[in-house]
């Protein structure tokens, strides 16, 4: 399969007139590699261990985009076509069927996101516009559509119930997470807003709900996973909630949307299975939790909490992304603006990125460098746009 060289920025739309001038959009392009256990989503169409950064064969085009649930992947070029492959048992690779795909294919009905995310089984995306679509697995009424019955093809979500319990219709949606069987949402108006089965729901329902519920307000960024939730509120405070079990509540707080933080300058923020990650605006890295596998990097590996935010040193340059691998052994990835990709934690597939070694780590290790974008699958498999 030929290649061709396509400059890695790509101007979306320029407007320039007299004595007027508007900043292009800047989107940054890349190619496809995974590290880890080839499983459900294959690399190349192989099922084995990846030793190292492996690239994905893709169609002749840049790409903008990488998002993955548990067992598949969707990529977005730079023409803004979309590929998906993968575990495709409830239907959640859009393409009309419940048939796997061994190789990246061609979706052709889609619409045109920016952004995606996944569980198990289901996929959440969402437009330029705020639009909030769904798809696959269902079981839990995970799709925000008011019933339990699983779709192979995008529908979108056009209601939800508001903080009085009405029905009402949704307003631009400014971020999407998909737990394993459920789905968070945060509007443009700063509302958090819960579908499907979580520990998310604070006090006010049950955990089970098939339209998107009113949980909590004046949030500007978050992340979840299926037990408990991590945001920044308005005041740049940080807010968490989540499960009641013992081990949960104590990284939780408590069911309720609670502060953990009454610092005003938070700014990034990461959930995993066993902890909290979160930056503030003098790049100072803080984690709380469990460090079961090593994802707190210099703290020592252990079952026991670490009950409060604790600095973790990193100098490696300015934190821009955080990620957990969301599954029980977590590996935690952190790209710095300058594209360095360090990795510490659970590393038993490979999933780091530091080839034929697939031992833990235990601190911030440098595995790439050039990176766009990082994905981390559920279990085994880490995935990365790069220049």
């Amino acid at each position: 399969m030929s290649f061709f060289s396509i400059p890695n920025l790509r101007l979306v739309a320029t407007k320039k007139e007299y004595n007027e001038e508007e900043p292009a959009e800047v989107v940054a392009l890349g190619d496809f590699y995974a590290a880890g256990l080839a499983n459900f989503t294959r690399i190349n169409n192989t099922s084995d261990y990846l030793n190292g950064w492996t690239r994905q064969l893709t169609p002749n085009a840049k790409l903008s985009n990488v998002w993955t649930n548990t067992y598949s992947a969707y990529i977005k070029t730079e023409t803004g076509d979309f590929y998906a492959w993968g575990n495709n048992s409830r239907g959640q690779l859009g393409l009309g069927d419940t048939t796997a795909r061994n190789v990246p294919t061609l979706v052709s009905s889609i619409p045109n996101f920016t952004q995606m995310n996944g569980g198990v089984y289901h996929m959440l995306g969402v437009t330029s516009d705020g639009q909030l679509w769904s798809i696959g697995r269902n079981s839990d009424g995970q799709l925000g559509l008011g019933n339990n019955t699983d779709t192979t093809s995008w529908t979108q979500v056009t209601t939800v119930i508001n903080s009085s319990g009405q029905t009402v219709a949704i307003g631009p949606v400014k971020k999407v997470v998909a737990t394993d069987y459920g789905s968070v949402i945060l509007t443009e108006a700063g509302d958090i807003y819960v579908s499907g089965f979580n520990s998310l729901y604070g006090f006010s329902v049950s955990s089970f709900a098939n339209r998107f519920t009113y949980v909590t307000a004046n949030i500007t960024d978050f992340d979840a996973i299926q037990n408990f939730a991590i945001a920044i509120n308005t005041s740049g405070q940080l807010i968490r909630w989540g499960n009641t079990y013992e081990w949960r509540v104590r990284v939780s707080g408590a069911r309720a949307p609670n502060i953990l933080s009454s610092a005003t300058n938070w700014t990034r923020v990461a959930a995993g299975y066993w902890g909290f990650a979160a930056v503030n605006d003098t790049n100072e890295l803080y984690v709380i939790g469990y460090n079961s596998n090593g994802q707190f990097a210099s703290l020592p590996a252990t079952w026991w909490p670490v009950d409060a935010l604790t600095n973790i040193p990193f100098t490696g340059g300015q934190i821009e992304e955080m990620k957990f691998a969301k599954n029980s052994n977590d590996a935690f990835f952190l790209r710095t603006a300058a594209g360095d990709l360090y990795a510490t934690g659970e590393n038993s597939y490979g999933q780091l990125g530091l080839g034929t070694d697939k031992t833990d780590k235990y601190a911030l290790t440098l595995t790439n460098t050039g990176v766009l974008q990082v994905r981390p699958e559920h279990a085994t498999m880490t995935f990365i746009l790069k220049e």
